[in-house]
């Protein structure tokens, strides 16, 4: 008989808490975001068809951006653990 805990608490700490609810905070803020952007563009484009080219760029610009971005986020994530 040892009186060691064998077996050790599994309720998560107070900062992985507080972690995890930042994450979601911030995942919903970067979605409304990019709702509202993409509102806003397709507002634009149906006001005014002459610039459907040249927002189309843009946006395509904008989203290699985004996906880059998210790849090294990922990459130095997951470089971490």
């Amino acid at each position: 008989m040892s009186t060691v805990n064998d077996h050790p608490s599994t309720r998560p700490s107070a900062e992985s808490s507080v972690t995890t609810i930042v994450v979601a905070l911030l995942a919903l803020t970067f979605t409304l975001m990019v709702a509202v952007i993409g509102g806003s563009l397709l507002y634009v484009t149906l006001a005014h068809p002459s610039l459907i080219g040249p927002l189309s760029v843009s946006v395509a610009g904008i989203t290699v951006i985004v996906t880059v971005a998210g790849l090294l986020i990922t990459l130095a994530a997951s470089r971490r653990r």
